[in-house]
């Protein structure tokens, strides 16, 4: 699902402006990496976490070569579902 898909859906749910949906889905989108850029966790109850972790340096493999590559560390966000979504069960 794409950002424009999601304006349309809660557009069409809700009966809210396009213009309003559209700007207040992209104000949550620029407050949530903001947030992640200062290293704070975003918690979404009933949805999940997002969180920032920090990667330590490893050696990883070309698959076409199998030549040994350096992946310096890095920071990389996370997300931990909620234990309310389950994928795959009915």
């Amino acid at each position: 699902m794409t950002k424009h898909q999601i304006i349309q859906m809660i557009h069409k749910e809700t009966g809210l402006p396009r213009k309003d949906v559209t700007l207040v889905v992209e104000r949550f989108i620029e407050i949530m990496k903001k947030t992640l850029l200062s290293k704070e966790k975003v918690s979404l109850k009933g949805f999940g976490i997002f969180k920032v972790k920090w990667r330590k340096a490893r050696v990883g493999r070309n698959p076409a070569t199998r030549e040994k590559i350096p992946i310096p560390p890095r920071w990389r966000i996370v997300f931990e579902p909620s234990p309310k979504i389950k994928i795959g069960e009915d």
